[in-house]
């Protein structure tokens, strides 16, 4: 039921007049959330959540953020920050209020989005480093210095060595967007989302 939720409400169109309407990424949020409360679901009743529109033409990301870790900001050369913003997990409150953020990204930029098990696989590896570290762990780092491509394969490597039985997460997703060069000359528009919900999707 609640993956039946989850994707009517991430197509973020409406149809109004018989004309396609494009949903802002809190509006979708906002949808979704209002339709879990009121299924009333009796397991998994909640998800975290992030959905994203990006412009190709003009390098302008937009999202919103519903309980999902804080994207990562990573540009050439420069030390990777996290992008903070509000929103609370979906489903789980009425009446809440999922906060739009929009970054003009540049040749070199990347973006990550993840889920907290991404933060567990890195933060279990590293003695001293708490529920709060990601930005002190290697792998953060390293991002916006070594391949995307180094990076990514590292993480694999890191998930098949992790052992099951003394790893808490159920889950770990990464979503990477990486700008490069030459922008495209038509005005494209890409839209994606990334959900997990506490059962593990």
């Amino acid at each position: 039921m609640l993956t039946a939720f989850v994707k009517r409400a991430l197509r973020g169109t409406e149809t109004i007049g018989g004309q396609a309407h494009r949903l802002e990424p809190n509006e979708v949020l906002t949808r979704l959330n209002g339709d879990i409360l009121d299924a009333r679901l009796q397991e998994c009743q909640f998800a975290t959540a992030i959905h994203a529109v990006y412009n190709e033409r003009t390098r302008i990301i937009r999202w919103a953020r519903g309980g999902a870790p804080y994207p990562i900001l990573a540009r050439r050369s420069q030390v990777a920050v996290q992008v903070a913003s509000g929103g609370p997990i979906v489903g789980a409150f009425p009446q809440v209020q999922f906060e739009v953020m929009e970054q003009q990204l540049e040749p070199g930029d990347m973006l990550v989005f993840h889920t907290d098990g991404l933060d567990a696989l890195l933060l279990d590896e590293q003695s001293g480093l708490g529920l709060c570290d990601l930005p002190r762990s290697d792998w953060f780092q390293a991002l916006g210095r070594q391949p995307t491509a180094k990076l990514l394969r590292d993480l694999e490597k890191r998930l098949d060595a992790a052992d099951p039985a003394a790893w808490k997460a159920d889950d770990v997703s990464a979503l990477v967007l990486q700008v490069h060069d030459p922008a495209p000359d038509e005005h494209q528009e890409s839209r994606s989302s990334l959900v997990c919900c506490p059962a593990g999707v």
